[in-house]
């Protein structure tokens, strides 16, 4: 169940999926295949089942008074929200949007300062 792993492990598997996500959409390159040809249903799926995974995440990372992943996770559910709402045939001006605010909120660097950290948790320092 759930509840076998602990909060930091599931709050990286969360941070690792989403930054999956996030990297396929800022690495789309609009420029050669066109929106027609972006796929984007598997991704809006994933993004989806983040989002509902999110809230409950975010309430424990609350009591367990984690500020920074809260807020972290805050960014990201905007983001994911924003991928999972995309239309079947987004354009690219939607998908523009999407880097757009990936890169204002610089989430896949806080991510990455993120993992960082829980690596060197993981190792009893």
């Amino acid at each position: 169940g759930v509840h076998l792993t602990s909060l930091d492990d599931r709050t990286d598997r969360f941070l690792d999926r989403s930054k999956v996500i996030l990297l396929g959409m800022v690495n789309m390159d609009l420029t050669e295949t066109g929106a027609d040809d972006v796929d984007l249903s598997q991704t809006r799926l994933v993004a989806h089942e983040l989002v509902k995974e999110s809230g409950p995440l975010r309430g424990e990372l609350e009591e367990a008074d984690q500020q920074r992943l809260m807020t972290l996770i805050d960014d990201l559910e905007v983001i994911l929200l924003q991928i999972a709402n995309l239309e079947e045939d987004a354009d690219i001006p939607a998908i523009e949007m999407v880097k757009d605010g990936v890169d204002q909120r610089a989430v896949l660097l806080k991510i990455n300062v993120s993992e960082m950290r829980s690596t060197q948790r993981g190792d009893g320092s």
